[in-house]
């Protein structure tokens, strides 16, 4: 059954869910025919879009990470061009744009070895045309995984991942600076000391160069985890007391993060009442004050079905959050979007932008001229490939 015709049964269940076929024709294939998967994605100061995305050269047998750049706001696409080429497996990869044209992309590779992979990274300065060569970021004798990266308004780059070299518990949060673009970077450094697991972590940077971060971890000492937030207001020297801003008693997992123009703060992650549960919602907040304090925690819908894997972009007033959703499909995952035009205080109901005969999942998205630019992940007759949406963001959507 597709989202279309769950209307009339969500809501006798006193849920909505709206599907919109005026988007369903808009969807764009990226590169098709090539696999494609891990989708990040990042708008530059002209307004070019720039993904990066895990693939493969033609008749090698280990994945890359590969760069595309769209000039025409999604409609097409330049031919995606490997950017990592260190010789191991490359996965997972994470992308910020800076001033002017700087380009960092962040990625997991396991060239230091299968059992101790390290996050790696390169930077472009001409907008994509060019890439440096890799450089290992997190350079620790643990498992480094899940990295996030975030250029800073003057430039620092800030990058965050999971790591398991300082406990034989489970992975803490690390993080780790460059002052040159992404050339060099400093020493890496703790900076959640959990006494429990912390994973996913992900970071965004505010006006005035703060470093925000957030992460899932159990650190709460609840049998389920929470999510955890902890700012920089010293560029990444040192990060203040960590902060339980989901503080329920499901299980919390899968944030992430955004930072509008104003500094104001927006974190969703995806919530469950417990383990057993079939049920997953996506949650939302947001601080007005540097992540001292938050809102009342607010559903994403909800839909009644498995919401994961949510994303959020925030630019100007408009706040998008997209997440993978299996209302009344659970064979082929949608992507769904709910949009808010007044900066988060309200959203519209949810709508299927994907509405494809794949399965869809690893949404990523990007805010910028009222527009909110969606790519994913699709899954279909055992390919992955990229799938590409623009969709208004505005009071009639």
């Amino acid at each position: 059954m597709r989202l279309a015709s769950l209307g009339p049964v969500l809501a006798l269940m006193g849920l909505t869910l709206a599907a919109s076929p005026a988007f369903a024709g808009d969807v764009v294939t990226i590169h098709e025919g090539h696999e494609a998967r891990r989708p990040a994605i990042a708008r530059d100061e002209k307004g070019a879009l720039h993904l990066a995305y895990s693939s493969y050269d033609k008749g090698s047998p280990v994945p890359g990470i590969f760069h595309a750049a769209s000039f025409d706001g999604g409609k097409t696409w330049e031919p995606g061009v490997n950017i990592s080429r260190t010789g191991g497996i490359a996965s997972d990869p994470a992308i910020a744009c800076g001033k002017g044209q700087h380009i960092v992309i962040v990625w997991l590779d396991t060239t230091p070895g299968m059992e101790r992979p390290d996050i790696y990274g390169t930077f472009s300065s001409d907008g994509g045309k060019t890439w440096e060569a890799p450089v290992d970021v997190s350079l620790t004798p643990g498992k480094s995984m899940e990295p996030s990266v975030a250029i800073a308004p003057d430039g620092t780059v800030h990058v965050v991942w999971a790591d398991t070299t300082d406990s034989d518990k489970g992975p803490e949060i690390w993080h780790a600076l460059s002052t040159d673009k992404g050339a060099t970077w400093s020493t890496a450094t703790n900076i959640s000391h959990s006494l429990g697991n912390a994973w996913h972590p992900r970071v965004a940077c505010g006006p005035k160069n703060e470093v925000h971060v957030c992460w899932a971890d159990r650190l709460s000492g609840h049998s389920m985890p929470d999510i955890f937030f902890s700012t920089s207001t010293d560029g990444g020297k040192t990060f203040s007391k960590l902060l339980d801003v989901s503080n329920t008693r499901g299980l919390s997992t899968d944030p992430d993060l955004a930072v509008d123009d104003s500094g104001t703060l927006y974190l969703v992650w995806a919530e469950t009442p417990s383990r057993s549960s079939g049920r997953w919602d996506i949650l939302f907040t947001l601080s007005r004050d540097g992540g001292t304090s938050w809102e009342k925690n607010r559903e994403m819908g909800p839909t009644g079905g498995r919401s994961s894997q949510p994303a959020v972009s925030a630019r100007e007033g408009a706040v998008a959050v997209v997440w993978r959703d299996k209302t009344g499909h659970e064979t082929n995952p949608e992507i769904c979007i709910a949009l808010s035009s007044d900066g988060g205080k309200s959203f519209a109901e949810p709508k299927d932008i994907s509405m494809t005969l794949g399965a869809s999942r690893h949404p990523a998205l990007e805010i910028s001229g009222g527009r909110a630019h969606v790519v994913w992940e699709e899954r279909d007759k055992g390919l992955s490939s990229l799938r590409f949406v623009s969709v208004p963001v505005g009071k009639s959507h």
